[in-house]
């Protein structure tokens, strides 16, 4: 059901835009798994020491200097069932979508230390609970997370809905540079209000959902993910070019190697 926003509808640019940067990234044959971002394990190590969180730091991406995707899907994959996950599997699952989330940002290890500081129990359930609905592709794992963990905002509480969800019935991030991206490309100047990724809002993100898949299906993409990917990818294009070389090859194809 949908309640404050029933419909996406991107603007005209907004359409060929994103069908062009689809194109782009389908022509690339590259997999987004492989989207990764840098880390430093000493800085997360140094930050978690004597919370009692340093030893669950996940061990197969403690020697990466960069996480991807696939990295944390694997994590997650790892574990067949979140009822049958040790709380240290699913904080360790938790931990590492953080750790490829915030990437190099400096307070990352103190956000996700600060989240998990307290009730670590009752937080465990609540991410279970959450996992157990993502993994069936229910949209309503968002209701099952909003507001239930301090310090967690929907933001980064999407990035752990979306490595907790099944690839065949992905549930998309949806976080700031994302909801820029729509906020930029919609018509409906109210829809444009609605649509910041502050504060939770399960109808947004049903419809947000819901416009993902609909992309998919008329693109014939079998993993919904990619066109939240693009978004991001293209607006991180939009404010940052001069990264260069972070930026995959095929945005500098899309862009014709100029700034945007």
């Amino acid at each position: 059901m949908f309640f404050d926003v029933d419909l996406i509808e991107l603007s005209c640019e907004g359409k060929t835009r994103i069908n062009k940067l689809i194109m782009a990234y389908k022509k690339s044959e590259r997999d987004y798994l492989e989207h990764s971002e840098r880390w430093s394990a000493d800085k997360w190590k140094r930050s978690f020491k004597g919370s009692g969180l340093e030893d669950f730091l996940p061990a197969s991406i403690s020697d990466l200097s960069s996480v991807s995707r696939r990295d944390v899907q694997n994590i997650f994959e790892s574990i067949r069932s979140p009822n049958q996950a040790s709380n240290r599997q699913v904080l360790q699952a938790f931990i590492a979508a953080m750790i490829w989330g915030y990437g190099t940002t400096g307070y990352g290890p103190y956000r996700t230390q600060r989240i998990l500081s307290s009730s670590r129990d009752e937080r465990v359930k609540i991410l279970r609970d959450v996992w157990d609905h993502a993994r069936s592709g229910y949209s309503d794992a968002y209701k099952c997370l909003k507001s239930k963990i301090h310090g967690l905002g929907p933001a980064f509480g999407t990035k752990f809905i979306y490595f907790a969800s099944d690839p065949d019935k992905r549930l998309p991030i949806l976080d700031l540079r994302v909801s820029e991206w729509l906020i930029q490309y919609v018509t409906d100047e109210k829809q444009k209000k609605k649509l910041s990724v502050y504060p939770w809002s399960p109808s947004v993100y049903e419809s947000y959902h819901k416009f993902c898949q609909e992309v998919a299906t008329d693109l014939e993409l079998k993993d919904c993910g990619v066109v939240e990917y693009v978004m991001f990818t293209d607006i991180k294009a939009q404010r940052h070019f001069s990264l260069g070389s972070s930026l995959p090859e095929w945005v500098h194809e899309f862009y014709g190697n100029h700034s945007p």
